[in-house]
């Protein structure tokens, strides 16, 4: 792609299809089902920020269940109220 992007899969009717992965330019990487070049099924994305959401997407949006790794942050910033506790946020499980 022009944007750096790197993709490497499934291909239908001129558009992403099936199992594939693409490698974005400011380096976060989906890697998993698509449909009609829209996450669709299941999947894995790896944000830039270091965390990473496993499960369900519909239409390129999380859907189902699914559970979301924080990188663990030293900055309070993230969450206040988790600092002055000592506590660190690891894993979380949403539903969607």
């Amino acid at each position: 792609w022009q944007t750096g992007d790197v993709y490497s899969g499934g291909w239908k009717a001129n558009s992403r299809n099936g199992f594939g992965r693409i490698d974005y330019a400011n380096n976060s990487a989906y890697d998993g089902q698509w449909v009609d070049d829209s996450f669709s099924g299941t999947g894995t994305m790896n944000f830039e920020t270091g965390d990473v959401y496993t499960g369900k997407w519909e239409n390129g949006s999380q859907m189902g269940r699914g559970t979301m790794i924080y990188k663990v942050r030293t900055s309070s910033t993230v969450c206040p109220q988790l600092f002055a506790l000592r506590l660190t946020p690891l894993t979380m499980i949403y539903l969607y």
